[in-house]
Formats: structure tokens, C-alpha cells, sequence
């Protein structure tokens, strides 16, 4: 599996035969969500921080 911002792929038999989302993928989308709210949420605890 690859993340972070590029294109995800697995060699599992679910995505790889019927062309489904696995379960492996979707861990990976739902990885790749947190990490971004995590990134948005210490950017506007900074910006706060340095209005004071």
C-alpha cells in the first residue's frame, strides 16, 4: 500500500479481483483524514498563540 497524498494501491484479493475499496485502503483514507485534521488543528493552536 502506498499513502500520504498518492495514489493508493493493494494486493489484496477484494481490490485486486472485484475492483472493491478493501478494508486496508479505507484504514488508509481514514490515516490520511486524522493526520491532515491533526496538521489544521496544531496550525490554528499556533496562529492563536501567536495573537497573544
Amino acid at each position: 500500500m502506498v499513502g500520504r497524498g498518492h495514489g493508493v494501491f493493494c494486493s489484496c484479493e477484494d481490490w485486486r479481483q472485484r475492483g472493491i475499496v478493501c478494508k486496508h485502503i479505507a484504514a488508509v483514507a481514514l490515516h490520511e483524514l486524522g493526520a491532515r485534521a491533526h496538521a489544521r488543528s496544531t496550525r490554528s493552536m499556533v496562529g492563536l498563540l501567536l495573537q497573544l
